[in-house]
């Protein structure tokens, strides 16, 4: 029996099975990764928040229910960017949305201002610290709805490098001291300050609509303006799609034309 199990065929029997086991091992255990067409692929490397905050966004408008559309700041802007260091938040909302409070943060996400709003506000000034040009900024709305409290888009905006927003200020600075020489009313010296802002070859909306908003007791001729602006801005006209800024220009006054300090 023993004989048997040496006999030459046997040993070379043996020898090839454990070649083969071997050989079939260093498949199943190779040395390089194998890609597993199951597993979730690497997300490409994420955009910079610059990136993020300056891509063009579909703006808000009165579509669907309604209930909430922002204006300003930053959003009629082709670039999100904003002149002045104390903006006007301007919105429209339908009477079901009971505003709560509006809130400010910086790039970093650190929360730089908050008001506290009444159910019916339109708008709200800040009056926080002036903001840092060149930085960017990002505000929210909060109300409450159906007895739930909701948090709204974000919005971000971009306040103007120093050097443009300077020049800008020594260029108004200019204009209003020749109009009030000339006699012209508080009323007239805000339209034509607007008028500057809305002529430049980049429109700054939102700083064109805090001018106007700002004029205590308006006259019925700026009221309408500033309303047929909201509306287009809104989608509240003709079709209910929400306008880029070209959409805007229709409205200006006829008489618009570049202010020459």
């Amino acid at each position: 029996m023993f004989k048997l199990m040496f006999k030459p065929h046997w040993i070379l029997l043996t020898l090839m099975i454990t070649f083969t086991s071997s050989f079939a091992d260093s498949f199943a255990s190779p040395s390089f990764p194998i890609k597993n067409s199951s597993q979730p692929q690497a997300a490409p490397p994420s955009e910079s928040p610059k990136q993020l905050q300056r891509r063009p966004r579909q703006r808000p408008g009165g579509r669907g229910d309604g209930s909430l559309c922002a204006i300003a700041p930053g959003l009629l802007e082709r670039q999100n960017i904003v002149w002045n260091d104390r903006p006007l938040f301007l919105w429209n909302a339908s009477s079901k949305v009971m505003l709560q409070q509006l809130e400010l943060v910086d790039q970093s996400g650190k929360i730089v201002w908050q008001k506290s709003l009444a159910a019916n506000d339109r708008s709200a000034l800040y009056e926080g610290q002036p903001l840092q040009s060149g930085q960017f900024y990002t505000w929210r709305l909060y109300w409450m709805q159906d007895a739930e409290r909701t948090a709204g888009d974000n919005y971000t905006f971009q306040l103007m490098e120093p050097e443009l927003q300077q020049q800008i200020a020594s260029e108004l600075q200019t204009l209003t001291r020749r109009l009030q020489t000339s006699g012209k009313d508080a009323e007239t010296v805000a339209n034509q300050q607007a008028d500057y802002l809305l002529t430049r070859s980049q429109p700054l909306w939102s700083d064109a609509l805090k001018v106007l908003y700002t004029i205590e007791n308006p006259s019925s001729q700026t009221t309408r303006k500033l309303q047929s602006w909201i509306d287009t801005a809104c989608g509240l006209e003709g079709n209910g799609d929400a306008p880029t800024p070209s959409s805007l220009n229709p409205l200006l006054p006829n008489q618009l034309t570049r202010v020459t300090l």
